[in-house]
């Protein structure tokens, strides 16, 4: 045990060491049973005399505070009772207002319920973990004569060349590894921007409705988020406001409503970004995931000047635990997003982006999403039909062919709080946004329980609405 003891000058040795440790048995950072160093081990780290701690032992025994046992050593005794609390003055310091507002919201625990139509959330039961341990294992050998030394804050480069190549085949996506950084998910990606472009005051644009945790993240930096509106071809580009100097976007699956960006929009958002000297971020998260015709390529292939920031992630493709994203990004950028990295944490977890790559390069990833990808169709299917079997006229579903949840727009009830309210009561979780749209997920659900748990949330908006629903 380290008591961290302070011992100053060289006189009342042993009062001082009697008195810190009378102190922390009282107000409780000592515990009854728990044991102290052995005398000569807490004189020599004390670099006092021996017979010094002998006697402060035999001092707080005699008082009752401590006790010895026969070859086992010395212990706090048993039963002593805390005189006091340990508790601390109220602070002083304080930080700015906004962060109470940020702290409630990112703090929110989300419910555990059995009919789970949750955003974001990715079936991990078929994954291949007896492979990737088996990987694993392998680059943890190579790693280990290479574990003295820090990592590239760009990231693992067998990783990064592993990105950029599986980008530019999957999403067309023009870059080299050079273009590449490592990020822990695509959170810490926006974040790493936010340090290089945000200032307090910045106007950012974002959809509306759009991904809150991004909008909460650059708050938290100070910037002033436009919302801008969306419609069946995305974004609305005549809406943004002139000083934006950054625009978020999810053009190829809207978040929340699903809907792709048209490439009439793309056009005209790389051209707006262009004239108005701003830059784009384009979060193509769930891109791997569609289920129709094969979705516009990326943004950032159409963008020749250099506007366009990719930002992906593989927590839904693998698991949410692999905390791995990237961004991709042109110079100047992100020699400064590489020393932003550099200047919170370094790097990232070396053998896991080392997995990673060599999981990517053996065609491991591929396998994994065309399997999954038929996994999600028959879920997706199966939502959409029981939708229309037993809620036709009141959800109207947003056009989608991508991703892992479907946007719905409601009729004839109070809200889509109250029914999300409503549908929670039954064991049914799912999304609200706005006051007329509701988003469920299929990632984390099974098909068998689609079915069961779509007849529940009609038992819900039955409970709420303002007009007659059909029994089922």
């Amino acid at each position: 045990m380290d008591l961290q003891l302070l011992i100053t000058g060289k006189r009342n040795l042993a009062r001082q060491i009697y008195r810190q440790l009378r102190e922390r048995i009282l107000d409780g950072r000592l515990k009854s049973g728990e044991r102290l160093p052995a005398s000569r081990e807490l004189a020599e780290e004390l670099a006092v005399a021996r017979k010094t701690v002998t006697n402060v032992y035999d001092l707080l025994m005699s008082e009752g505070f401590l006790e010895g046992r026969v070859g086992s050593g010395t212990f706090v005794a048993a039963g002593v009772a805390r005189a006091k609390s340990h508790s601390r003055k109220a602070s002083p310091l304080v930080v700015p207002k906004e962060w109470y507002r940020l702290c409630k919201l990112v703090s929110q625990q989300p419910q555990a319920l059995p009919f789970n139509f949750e955003l974001g959330v990715p079936d991990t039961s078929r994954f291949p973990y007896p492979l990737w341990r088996s990987i694993l294992g392998s680059r943890a050998q190579m790693l280990s004569r290479h574990a003295g030394a820090y990592a590239e804050a760009e990231g693992y480069g067998p990783l990064r060349e592993a990105i950029a190549k599986y980008t530019a085949f999957t999403r067309a996506v023009n870059c080299t590894a050079l273009d590449v950084v490592v990020t822990n998910g695509a959170q810490q990606a926006f974040a790493l921007i936010s340090h290089v472009l945000i200032n307090p005051g910045s106007s950012v644009a974002m959809e509306w409705p759009g991904y809150e945790r991004a909008r909460w993240l650059f708050e938290s930096h100070g910037a002033r988020i436009a919302e801008v509106p969306v419609d069946e071809e995305g974004l609305i580009v005549e809406r943004l406001p002139r000083n934006a100097r950054l625009v978020y976007v999810t053009p190829s699956h809207q978040f929340p409503l699903g809907v792709r960006m048209s490439l009439s929009r793309r056009l005209a958002l790389l051209e707006w970004a262009t004239k108005h000297g701003a830059i784009v971020i384009e979060d193509d998260y769930d891109s791997e995931y569609r289920f129709a015709a094969r979705p516009l390529d990326s943004l950032q292939s159409l963008d020749r000047d250099g506007v366009v920031l990719y930002v992906g992630t593989f927590s839904k493709v693998l698991f949410p635990g692999v905390r791995t994203g990237f961004v991709i990004s042109p110079e100047p950028i992100r020699s400064a997003l590489v020393a932003a990295r550099q200047l919170t944490d370094w790097h990232g977890p070396l053998l896991t982006q080392a997995t990673l790559a060599r999981f990517i390069h053996e065609g491991h990833l591929a396998r994994y999403i065309r399997k999954m990808r038929r996994v999600y169709a028959e879920r997706r299917q199966c939502l959409f039909d029981c939708l229309e079997a037993e809620l036709d006229g009141w959800l109207k579903p947003w056009p989608s062919s991508a991703g892992l949840h479907i946007a719905v727009e409601i009729s004839g009830v109070p809200s889509a709080d109250v029914i999300a309210k409503s549908a929670s009561h039954l064991g049914v979780k799912l999304q609200p946004f706005g006051q007329r749209g509701l988003a469920l997920g299929y990632g984390a659900i099974e098909a068998n329980e689609i079915k069961e748990g779509i007849r529940r949330l009609t038992r819900a908006i039955k409970n709420v609405s303002q007009r007659p629903i059909a029994s089922f």
